[in-house]
């Protein structure tokens, strides 16, 4: 009987052309399968290249509308900013001119608080119109019912300009021992007997002249004892209570105790 050892030649090649048809299925498969997939890859860039571009044009968009944003806002500010520089130039006005009533001195304060509330930060420039008001407090004679007046107006319609008077008490009192103080100081000179006959009428703080005489200057006494009275009154809020009694015990040497007293017990 005869027995084979081994494969023939030709089983072999048979066996090795299997071997590659296998291999070539192998790689046509793996082929078939990265072609069907080219549709969907196509269409995922295609989707991704519409995604990334409206991805830009909402970048540009939202970039644009920030842009002009930004700009309107600065426009706006940069008219509200110029409409302070005109109101705080008139209020300077208000010091040598003697057409720019109390009205309208008043319309410009409110008008300066409308304005600096609505910048972004209007800290700075708060601080710049109180200094402004205190500046033109100081530069004013003292000598009219008019500064009388704007001093009262800057006190009851700026509250950072009140609150200066009671955050510096000693600068408070230079400025009443320089603006006030002397102004009744030369009333009495002028007119003793105007001071010190004059008096409260019952219950009120409104000045009465029926002892007084005809002589006296109602309307600048008037307006110069409403002025220190609502000075007396940031005293008495900012606790300056020392202060306080000094300014009521010289109200009281220069026209009459009996009137400081009232005054003060009305504050």
């Amino acid at each position: 009987m005869e027995v084979r050892l081994g494969k023939t030649a030709a089983e072999l090649e048979v066996d090795k052309l299997n071997e590659e048809v296998k291999i070539l299925r192998r790689q046509n498969s793996w082929i078939g399968g990265v072609v069907n997939l080219v549709p969907m890859i196509t269409t995922f860039v295609a989707v991704a290249g519409l995604a990334f571009s409206f991805y830009q044009a909402q970048r540009a968009q939202n970039k644009e509308r920030e842009d002009r944003t930004r700009n309107e806002t600065q426009e706006r500010i940069n008219r509200i900013q110029n409409q302070i520089r005109t109101d705080k130039d008139q209020l300077v006005e208000f010091i040598s001119n003697d057409r720019i009533s109390l009205v309208r001195a008043g319309f410009l304060i409110d008008d300066l608080k409308s304005l600096v509330a609505q910048l972004p930060d209007g800290n700075s420039e708060t601080k710049d119109v109180t200094k402004l008001l205190h500046d033109v407090a100081w530069e004013l004679r003292f000598d009219e019912r008019r500064h009388f007046d704007f001093d009262v107006t800057a006190l009851q319609r700026w509250g950072d300009y009140r609150q200066f008077w009671k955050n510096y008490p000693d600068s408070h009192q230079l400025f009443l021992a320089n603006k006030y103080l002397p102004r009744i100081e030369k009333l009495h000179n002028d007119d003793a007997p105007c001071l010190e006959k004059l008096d409260y009428e019952a219950g009120t703080t409104i000045l009465t002249y029926k002892n007084a005489g005809k002589t006296c200057n109602e309307e600048l006494i008037g307006a110069l004892m409403y002025g220190f009275g609502e000075h007396l009154r940031a005293l008495k809020e900012g606790n300056q209570s020392n202060l306080l009694s000094r300014e009521i015990e010289k109200l009281g040497e220069l026209t009459n105790r009996p009137l400081a007293q009232k005054l003060s017990a009305s504050l």
